[in-house]
């Protein structure tokens, strides 16, 4: 359920604001219509301006929902009914924003809702909305808690691992930026004083150079706008530029990044699939959630493969060898194992450590290769267009004498 301010006119020619909830924004209209109001005006009302997904950091944002489900777990599995734990959770809080949180949601219980319409969809993952939807169905919630904070202590961990190994790689990164820009629009520019009378009889590539420093000194500030504005797009996580069906197939295809890409894909899928199982629901809603709401096109054609191969009548071991880019032998004969003995919770546990550190290793591998390779290749072009321009100014130097 959301929540919507709206200003009615009533019959007497009285304004009024409130509130109401609605699945909808429509759902919202029909139930003012029903009584017979004129609307003025409706908008969804937030919990705050801060909570939009787009503007609150991965970090605060996972902290938030670890805090709230490890709280709800200890509560309700003490017995404590949920309303009343929301409730005391709200109280004793003194974070404002998760104050605001668990307000909504207990003003949502108390309409008569369940706990995962009780959610808003703008602050709580879908993921996390379903599992809580499962373990509700099923009567299992505690577990369901339970298995959503392991799922999101284990991805919280391995952010902040990646985290801390891009530190010395971005500073480079910037590092480069920043030194590429100086030699370019200030260092080439006093340089190109001294050769404005042969400009014709320069090198080919010392007129490529000195051409696009002048490029770069007009129209600079609208070059460093756009850097700022992609930096401000990727550190807010709008994965928008990932969720195109080219860019995940050049990322599948580029050496080194595609194996990666599959780990991390693999993983992900791995953990969710286990947490899903794990709530009390079977592999083909599993699939068939993680199918529709997986952000990489490839990978979800890959779960439809898989969907329909078990549909007509393989085991899910043998529907994966269909799908040999993402599955190795050895996750399918570790599949194909908890099939057998009726465990595959445990063992998608397993392989969900195995990929885990695998990645990690693959991942301190690649940066510790990246790290050298900024290096070399910003020396190589800023050499490169200091040489390009100074060259020609020693070979005139070298002719007056």
């Amino acid at each position: 359920m959301k929540i919507y301010k709206y200003k009615i006119l009533k019959d007497s020619g009285k304004i009024i604001k409130g509130e109401i909830q609605g699945y909808s924004k429509e759902d919202a209209i029909s139930r003012l219509l029903m009584e017979k109001h004129t609307i003025l005006n409706i908008n969804r009302k937030f919990i705050n301006y801060l909570d939009k997904p787009i503007y609150q950091s991965y970090t605060n944002r996972i902290e938030r929902l670890l805090l709230i489900l490890n709280q709800l777990q200890v509560m309700t599995s003490s017995g404590l009914p949920l309303m009343e734990s929301i409730k005391s959770m709200e109280e004793h809080t003194d974070d404002r924003i998760l104050k605001k949180i668990l307000k909504s949601i207990h003003s949502n219980l108390y309409y008569g809702n369940s706990l995962k319409n009780s959610l808003d969809p703008l602050v709580f993952p879908s993921f996390f909305i379903h599992i809580i939807g499962i373990g509700e169905s099923s009567g299992n919630l505690v577990e369901s808690l339970n298995s959503l904070s392991l799922y999101y202590s284990k991805d919280l961990e391995f952010y902040h691992k990646i985290k801390s190994l891009l530190y010395y790689p971005a500073i480079l990164l910037v590092l480069s930026i920043i030194t590429l820009f100086v030699t370019t629009n200030f260092i080439v520019p006093n340089f190109i004083v001294f050769l404005e009378d042969g400009l014709s009889s320069l090198p080919w590539y010392s007129r490529i150079i000195i051409t696009i420093s002048s490029f770069i000194q007009e129209v600079w500030h609208i070059l460093f706008t756009m850097i700022l504005v992609f930096g401000f797009l990727i550190y807010k996580k709008t994965h928008w530029y990932i969720n195109k069906k080219l860019i995940s197939l050049i990322a599948l295809k580029t050496p080194i990044i595609s194996k990666l890409l599959i780990k991390r894909t693999l993983l992900k899928f791995m953990k969710n699939l286990e947490v899903i199982i794990n709530s009390g629901s079977t592999l083909s809603y599993g699939l068939d959630f993680l199918s529709e709401n997986h952000n990489n096109p490839l990978f979800q054609r890959s779960l439809r493969n898989i969907q329909g191969e078990i549909l007509k009548g393989s085991k899910f071991s043998e529907a994966l060898k269909t799908e040999n880019v993402y599955f190795s032998t050895l996750i399918i004969n570790m599949i194909n194992a908890g099939e057998r003995s009726g465990n595959l919770v445990f063992v998608l546990g397993k392989i969900t450590e195995y990929l885990q550190e695998d990645l990690d290793q693959k991942t301190k591998k690649f940066i510790a290769l990246l790290e050298p390779s900024l290096i070399v290749f910003m020396a190589v072009v800023v050499g490169g267009i200091l040489v390009s321009v100074m060259m020609p100014i020693f070979s005139s130097y070298e002719f007056m004498l």
